[in-house]
């Protein structure tokens, strides 16, 4: 009987546990409705309660480093100097690179460790960190064209900066703040292409957290048919907003470039503005 009433208490035990121990889609769905919250100490309370679940029964990955980097930023916006906000966010680069992850969920823990590591005074780190975060903010956006990278092709002719050699690490040397590529190339018998669909990125829930703004800069290829097949970044913001304007832009649909009255593939660049009121 005792040997039974043993064999109960340690199912039941394990039953708790089990409860108790969240599931990454269970701490993915926590976090979600934690970040939908509005602002406020309710929703810091929120993801400190998350923080504390993670602290007992921690996961690997993206799930429990999402609630400690959004445990740190709420915590960071009220005081940058809150000793919290260090341990946070390395405890979330380390989870997030010990487990599965992707190049943006990356990036956002570097950043935001290294936001901390500037608050602190160590700027070497933290460059070191912020330079980082945008070799994978780039690996991210150009995970989200068609193609990887910029074709070194002779088909898709740089109709902006026709003197360019047509090489992916070759920076621009021209601009189009209006995000839109005009209509007379610099190439006899060439026209450049334009736009005929397009919308405006909306913010990620994290650069509006930090109220963060500036410029995108994306270098694409438009087929043929006026898709984006490639995108490329040149320069961006970081905190998701690079990943924003890259998914935009994916949407948009052109009217092709032309040489000599046929369709060709061309490159052009694109500058997605971000500013909050």
């Amino acid at each position: 009987m005792a040997s039974m009433r043993t064999t109960v208490i340690a199912a039941l035990f394990s039953l708790t546990f089990r409860v108790v121990a969240q599931t990454p889609e269970e701490i993915s769905k926590k976090v979600a409705d934690a970040i939908a919250m509005r602002p406020g100490a309710d929703r810091t309370d929120r993801f400190k309660k998350l923080a504390s679940e993670c602290d007992q029964h921690p996961l690997q990955g993206d799930p429990c480093a999402d609630a400690y980097d959004w445990y740190a930023a709420l915590l960071r916006v009220n005081n940058k100097l809150d000793p919290q906000v260090v341990t946070l966010t390395a405890k979330a680069l380390t989870v997030r690179e010990n487990g599965p992850h992707t190049d943006s969920s990356l990036a956002l823990s570097v950043e935001l460790a290294g936001m901390a590591l500037f608050d602190t005074g160590e700027r070497i780190n933290s460059k070191e960190l912020f330079d980082r975060a945008f070799e994978l903010h780039k690996s991210a956006v150009s995970s989200i064209g068609a193609e990887p990278q910029i074709p070194n092709s002779n088909e898709a002719i740089d109709l902006i900066n026709p003197q360019v050699r047509r090489d992916p690490s070759s920076p621009p040397t021209s601009t189009n703040p209006s995000g839109q590529p005009g209509t007379t190339g610099r190439i006899a018998n060439t026209s450049m292409p334009s736009v005929v669909y397009k919308t405006d990125p909306a913010y990620s829930d994290m650069a509006r957290v930090f109220k963060i703004s500036g410029s995108v800069m994306l270098r694409i290829v438009i087929s043929k048919t006026g898709v984006t097949e490639s995108i490329q970044l040149m320069q961006g913001v970081g905190f998701g907003l690079d990943e924003q304007a890259a998914r935009t832009v994916r949407a948009w649909r052109f009217r092709p470039g032309t040489k000599a009255g046929e369709p060709v593939s061309a490159q052009s660049q694109i500058e997605n503005n971000f500013r909050l009121l």
